[in-house]
């Protein structure tokens, strides 16, 4: 039995690396956040007495198109760096692929920051220095996108 299980979980490693190439846990970790932040979402309806199915419905369907925007993300920077390599035969383009994990690291901090709003409407204890954390980050990003719509402007 464990050799099975072995298996399994070696098929499991290997189709996630070649999907998601080398930093395939971090793809992994943060659709444990989605379903940590569903289940919460989940506890802290039922707490303030609002669950609703199709709320429930409807959080699948975001979490569902977060993936969307992630693989998009990661498309376009693909194909800049593609298009910029063999169109105008610019080499040193591996920055681009940031986008993509920009993207991804935004979406991560948003899922932290939902799980902990979550714990704290049902009424659980959360640390302060977690809540400030996260309000630091999320200023940070916000100013970053603020700056660079200053630029496009």
């Amino acid at each position: 039995m464990t050799s099975y299980l072995n298996l399994i979980w070696s098929g499991v490693v290997t189709v996630l690396s070649f999907v998601f190439g080398d930093y395939w846990i971090i793809f992994a970790l943060y659709l444990v956040l989605q379903v940590i932040d569903y289940v919460t979402g989940c506890y802290s309806a039922y707490k303030l007495k609002q669950l609703s199915s199709k709320t429930g419905i409807q959080g699948i369907v975001k979490k569902e198109m977060q993936w969307v925007i992630i693989a998009i993300s990661f498309i376009v920077s693909y194909g800049i760096e593609f298009v910029a390599s063999e169109g105008f035969n610019i080499t040193e383009m591996q920055w681009i692929y940031l986008i993509g994990y920009f993207t991804l690291a935004t979406m991560f901090i948003n899922e932290l920051r939902s799980i902990i709003e979550n714990l704290i409407e049902s009424g659980i204890n959360v640390p302060t220095i977690l809540t400030k954390g996260l309000s630091v980050i999320e200023d940070k990003l916000e100013q970053i996108e603020g700056d660079s719509d200053s630029v496009n402007k």
